[in-house]
């Protein structure tokens, strides 16, 4: 029984290594050695390590108009010891489309069409996902 916890513990450990992610209500209580709980709470710091290392905060770019049938671009750049693991945009209206998004070196552009022919100058800005602690 208790090698059998343990088992489980290591493994829901390093898969919370792994993810980044944490385990909630995992817990475990020291054995007749004392020692299993001071390595519960090893893992646990080592997780908690890595949780913090693997937060991606999200960097949003500056807004960038375009004219009614105009295309145009949007670029962010992650911060200096970050490293880019996805981004995205957002659009100030309901004509303006995204034709492309990707990422290259630690940049995340969009290309964007503003389809609108009411006269209406649209935007569209980009976000990146950057993942700290390197």
């Amino acid at each position: 029984m208790q090698k059998t916890r343990k088992i489980i513990l290591a493994t829901i450990a390093s898969a919370a290594l792994i993810t980044g992610g944490g385990v909630i209500g995992a817990s475990t209580s020291a054995g007749a050695d004392g020692h299993d709980g001071d390595r519960a709470a090893s893992t646990s710091a080592k997780a908690a390590k890595a949780r913090a290392r693997s937060i991606s905060p999200q960097v949003s770019g500056p807004a960038t108009a375009i004219a009614p049938n105009g295309n145009g671009s949007a670029t962010v750049t992650c911060p200096a010891g970050t490293l880019l693991t996805g981004g995205g945009w957002n659009t100030s209206g309901f004509a303006i489309f995204a034709t492309d998004s990707f990422g290259s070196g630690n940049r995340w552009t969009v290309i964007a069409h503003n389809t609108g022919n009411s006269g209406a100058t649209e935007s569209v800005s980009a976000y990146a996902r950057c993942l700290r602690g390197l």
